[in-house]
């Protein structure tokens, strides 16, 4: 019978479907002891450890014995914050000194979320649903833009829409950890985490924030720093929803949970007035929202919005509970249409911009769109270079340039903000312009 290490190692010398036969193979009940909650610990995005895997060494002369009580209760620890800091290393060391190579490698694994093999929680769920496995997917809710039409019926508020990076933050009793929209770790907020437990402290619950760091390029930034931080006092998590945990990492697409968002609101007010968090000044601040009275109303505030220079306003519907998909219960009110989308392709230019990139092609409502505005010279010869494998030389300003092959210039899969002035009578996008990247490594911020 295989250990998990020796199936890791397999699946990594395979693709298409012979991994996909082989995956489904291993996941049966019972085929590889231990691999599905081996699975779960390394690729559940709400399991986070707070080290990183970096330990070296162990006894080459044992073989892997991975799955004791032993094992999973090192993790659980790390999880839940019962082992921290020295402690946590000093316990790591201990259990490192009775381990095999491998045991050390997977627990490696475990602690970077990162399991190396070419085998992703996508293919995991895709392959599993065949034999009732799951590995949780961290979505959100999400907001469509807003119509007088669809805040014709029910009770709905308003918030101003902070021009920052979606923030989910996790408390787990004493443990805190901050998510990207789609659950990328933010250990640059990690920072954050005193301040939120100052209020959440004790509870299981799933907070949904916007982070400010200054500007939407600036809480980019944060995004991208790989380690903590210093406090500037200028970085602030506007809450403006919060829904047990339990409830968030089961919940599916489909379902609305929670309760009405009138009775979370309530609770988060109760939560917040129940400490001594200075609301105001403090990092960690409560979302005001206003009743809103009609599309006029609406409007009005909106126009309050931008006259402040913030982004526009979000609207929500007191009855509705969280969904973690996009809904007609969240809409967004802002200066132009904006839809966020993947780029999946390019096309070339023609006349002056002929044998380089004319645009980028998405798929939005399931029509295919072209964005062919908001692209600088240079972007347009780069990405094509980066496309094409192929050098394209291009003059800007009386002056000869050429872009050579670049990946890390490649524009395929990365996520943009599209502005445009509604739709065609086919569906796409009038003319669609590129108003900014909205990703950081591949990743929706």
């Amino acid at each position: 019978m295989k250990t998990i290490h020796e199936t890791l190692t397999l699946w990594a010398t395979l693709s298409g479907n012979a991994l996909k036969a082989q995956v489904l193979a291993d996941l049966q009940p019972d085929a590889v002891p231990g691999i599905r909650t081996y699975l779960m610990y390394a690729l559940d995005p709400s399991r986070t450890y707070g080290m990183k895997g970096k330990m070296g060494g162990g006894d080459p002369y044992l073989g892997c014995q991975w799955g004791s009580q032993e094992d999973h209760d090192l993790v659980d620890r790390l999880a839940d914050r019962r082992l921290t800091g020295n402690a946590a290393k000093a316990a790591l060391e201990d259990w490192g000194q009775v381990s095999s190579v491998e045991d050390i490698d997977l627990l490696n694994r475990v602690l970077n979320k990162d399991i190396k093999c070419g085998v992703g929680v996508k293919l995991l769920n895709e392959v599993g649903a065949a034999v009732d496995f799951k590995i949780p997917v961290f979505e959100v809710a999400l907001c469509h833009p807003a119509t007088e039409k669809l805040i014709s019926k029910g009770d709905w508020i308003a918030a101003i829409k902070y021009d920052g990076m979606r923030a989910l933050i996790q408390v787990r009793d004493n443990a805190v950890t901050f998510f990207t929209r789609s659950g990328k770790l933010i250990p640059a907020l990690d920072h954050l985490a005193k301040p939120v437990l100052e209020i959440f402290g004790g509870r299981s619950v799933m907070l949904d924030s916007e982070a400010i760091s200054g500007g939407f390029q600036e809480s980019m930034s944060t995004l991208r720093r790989s380690k903590n931080i210093a406090a500037s006092g200028d970085e602030v998590l506007q809450v403006f929803d919060m829904v047990d945990l339990h409830r968030f990492l089961a919940a599916d697409r489909k379902q609305e949970f929670g309760g009405p968002l009138e009775n979370r609101l309530l609770e988060l007010d109760h939560v917040f007035g129940m400490s001594d968090a200075n609301e105001e000044r403090g990092p960690v601040r409560r979302t005001e929202h206003e009743e809103v009275r009609d599309w006029a109303h609406a409007r009005e505030l909106f126009d309050g919005a931008i006259d402040e220079e913030e982004e526009g306003i979000i609207l929500r519907r007191l009855d509705a509970g969280y969904r973690k998909d996009r809904t007609n219960s969240w809409l967004k009110l802002k200066l132009e249409d904006t839809v966020d989308a993947s780029i999946e392709g390019l096309y070339e230019g023609e006349g002056e911009i002929a044998g380089m990139m004319g645009g980028a092609f998405v798929t939005i409502n399931g029509v295919r769109c072209r964005v062919g505005g908001g692209w600088s010279l240079a972007e347009r010869a780069e990405a094509w270079a980066a496309y094409t494998g192929e050098a394209v030389g291009y003059r800007f300003n009386g002056v000869d340039y050429v872009a050579e092959y670049d990946e890390e210039c490649s524009l395929v899969d990365r996520i943009i903000e599209i502005k445009f002035n509604g739709y065609t009578d086919d569906g796409a996008l009038r003319h669609g312009r590129k108003k900014r990247f909205r990703d950081i490594e591949g990743e929706k911020a």
